[in-house]
């Protein structure tokens, strides 16, 4: 694969798959119950993946991969390792970068207003606060897509916002973290109650959104992600639909 990609860098999968020598492109690895896991670290996106060969062999391996070029055919590289080194194993994959992107599911705070505050621009932020580096913290890039359900036990989907600015935050001293939350305190929407509550957490997730987008609400379950917690990483929303349909809603 490595003399065939060398030859032609840039070619399509199908040029790549009728050379000879080349390996099939990866596909992804999936887990006992079929879901596909994707790391992101510090903005550097792996995936577990299998190659397979042409005349049947597979082998496990990392996929790591980096955004290559813009333009009306965006290319990604990708560099498959499959041992503690790196095999020099790189190719051109013709692949949109949204191929990547992930749905979350964001609680809002409803006594805080927060919904309609987002639904009429004044809220265009979304922030979280910890003392450690906790979901979201790194897995949230941009491009993809906030549902947004408010904290009232319903699990409603009212809308949607595509992700436009991370900034996931160094370690910060208690100085860093109050000036942090006083200067974005007003896109963030924070109550007192709010402020107080995240001012001096050592770490700081603030996302920005491009805007609100009312989307038929629908009703999703929380069964198969296993989490507490007010930020979900659900990877394609539909998985997290619940058929219960949404009636008698303002």
């Amino acid at each position: 694969m490595n003399a065939a990609l060398g030859r032609e860098p840039g070619c399509s999968a199908e040029e790549v798959l009728a050379m000879g020598n080349a390996y099939r492109f990866p596909g992804p690895q999936k887990d006992g119950e079929g879901r596909i896991r994707r790391i992101n670290a510090y903005g550097r996106i792996s995936m577990p993946s299998v190659l397979a060969r042409r005349d049947g062999p597979t082998q496990k391996v990392m996929c790591y991969v980096v955004h290559a070029s813009d333009g009306a055919e965006p290319r990604t590289m990708t560099v498959m390792r499959s041992g503690p080194w790196i095999t020099g194993v790189i190719c051109f994959i013709l692949w949109s970068p949204s191929w990547f992107k992930m749905d979350h599911i964001v609680y809002l705070d409803k006594s805080a207003g927060a919904l309609e505050a987002m639904r009429h621009g004044k809220k265009t932020m979304v922030g979280r606060a910890y003392n450690g580096r906790r979901s979201p913290y790194g897995k949230v890039k941009t491009g993809d897509m906030l549902y947004f359900t408010e904290n009232d036990g319903k699990q409603i989907i009212y809308g949607r916002g595509r992700v436009t600015v991370v900034y996931d935050s160094p370690k910060l001293t208690h100085d860093e973290s109050v000036g942090l939350l006083e200067r974005f305190r007003r896109p963030l929407w924070l109550s007192e109650a709010q402020f107080l509550r995240m001012t001096g957490k050592r770490y700081l997730v603030l996302v920005t959104v491009d805007g609100f987008q009312e989307v038929p609400r629908f009703r999703f379950t929380r069964r198969d992600f296993h989490t507490m917690d007010d930020w979900i990483l659900v990877g394609d929303v539909e998985k997290a639909r619940d058929d219960d349909p949404v009636r008698d809603m303002k």
